[in-house]
């Protein structure tokens, strides 16, 4: 990576301080790291103040546009009034299913991304250049025989992104977690759900919370190495086999005895957690859980999660197409009884995490296995498709290894460009 020249918007001070030429190789990590520091401050005091301006400004237009209305909308839009006031970052995690408050938070984040972008593109610059001067320092030093002191160079360079770039949004059209992975922040994922993503071996340095004893999928053990592969993490799980999302909120069922891993989740604040439920067990007939009821549950895990760590990342995985009893869709048939509350698809399911992602605020990503499975049954056959399981819920190694960790990766990897 080689700069030619700095871009204007650089912030003056380090214009000056890069363009020193011979002066700046006596700079000290120590002075480099302060006067970045003072840089990053004077961005964020511009960028704090400006969003200062636009919540008074957003609150002021809510209120007036709650004057006239009643019911159901005046109630909605009185909410995100108090969230919008309340919020320390302003941006809502999830947006609204309701009309005129999305219509206010549309508009909202298309400013929000306004007021952050400028800093952003400063940062990245500042960042690049930065490195390519530590890069020049450390050739610089290993030619002299001072190994010590380059690498501490090599190694500020590589955490800069991690620490100084705004990863909600990634750098490079990358994940947060995978730039901080990269860069060697050591962060720190959960992955959440059920039994088809219990595997607590794969843990690195982290601890797994499981209900019951046992193994019922081994997709996380190859994540796992994969992910070592590439950088130091922390990696660690929340699971509970045979539990939804409504029992997973509220802390009943299973995570009775086990204590509420929301909870606990939010209090480990990671950078990232991987979540599945949706179409893997809140489809299933014997827990009666809608679609919408099941996209509320998540809704306010989101918004759980997001309260205790705003820079969280979350990736909602669909799983797989399930071809048990009770699993809501084989084909598009009812399989399964005792349910009341609808007759929805297990795919409706899966496309609820593609559409609550999307309409989500920024680093709330889908991971869609669920379409790539369907489309094997549909082009291969049952007979090929079992290949992929070891019973009509949980996949086998070759589910794992062949479709579940690249996709993962992937999204990791690109986010859902």
């Amino acid at each position: 990576m080689r700069v030619q020249a700095l871009p204007t918007g650089l912030p003056v001070r380090f214009c000056l301080l890069i363009l020193t030429g011979t002066a700046l190789r006596a700079q000290t990590l120590e002075t480099m790291q302060s006067r970045l520091d003072q840089e990053v401050t004077q961005l964020n005091e511009a960028r704090d103040g400006a969003v200062a301006t636009l919540r008074q400004q957003y609150v002021a237009g809510l209120e007036r546009r709650m004057e006239t209305l009643s019911g159901e909308n005046l109630q909605a839009l009185t909410r995100e009034r108090d969230r919008a006031r309340d919020d320390e970052s302003l941006r809502p995690p999830v947006l609204s299913d309701n009309p005129g408050v999305r219509h206010y938070q549309d508009i909202l984040t298309e400013q929000l991304d306004r007021i952050e972008r400028p800093r952003a593109e400063r940062l990245a610059i500042l960042v690049e250049n930065l490195q390519v001067f530590a890069e020049g320092q450390s050739a610089r030093l290993r030619s002299q025989g001072q190994s010590a002191p380059a690498d501490a160079w090599d190694q500020w360079a590589a955490a800069l992104p991690g620490n100084y770039l705004d990863l909600r949004f990634g750098t490079g059209g990358k994940t947060r977690f995978y730039t901080l992975l990269e860069s060697g922040q050591k962060p720190y994922l959960i992955i959440v759900g059920t039994s088809t993503a219990e595997f607590p071996n794969a843990r690195i340095d982290a601890s797994w919370r499981q209900c019951a004893p046992g193994t019922r999928t081994n997709w996380p053990g190859e994540f796992s190495q994969r992910l070592k592969a590439i950088g130091d993490l922390r990696l660690g799980g929340a699971t509970c086999a045979g539990t939804n999302s409504n029992e997973f909120v509220e802390g009943s069922g299973g995570y009775i005895q086990h204590g509420n891993h929301l909870e606990w989740i939010a209090n480990e604040k990671p950078d990232a957690v991987i979540i599945e439920f949706a179409a893997g067990i809140d489809s299933a007939d014997r827990f009666n859980i809608s679609v919408a009821q099941s996209r509320a549950n998540h809704e306010h895990i989101i918004r759980t999660l997001r309260n205790q760590n705003p820079e969280m990342e979350m990736f909602l995985w669909n799983g797989a197409k399930s071809f048990d009893q009770g699993r809501r869709d084989y084909g598009s048939e009812r399989q399964g009884t005792n349910r009341e509350v609808s007759d929805e698809p297990q795919s409706a399911y899966a496309q609820m995490y593609i559409d609550l992602a999307n309409q989500s605020g920024p680093g709330i990503y889908y991971i869609d296995t669920f379409s790539i499975f369907a489309e094997i049954l549909k082009d291969k056959g049952m007979g090929t498709y079992r290949t992929y399981f070891r019973d009509g819920n949980h996949t086998n190694q070759r589910g794992g290894e062949e479709i579940i960790v690249p996709e993962i990766l992937k999204v990791l990897e690109n986010g859902n460009s």
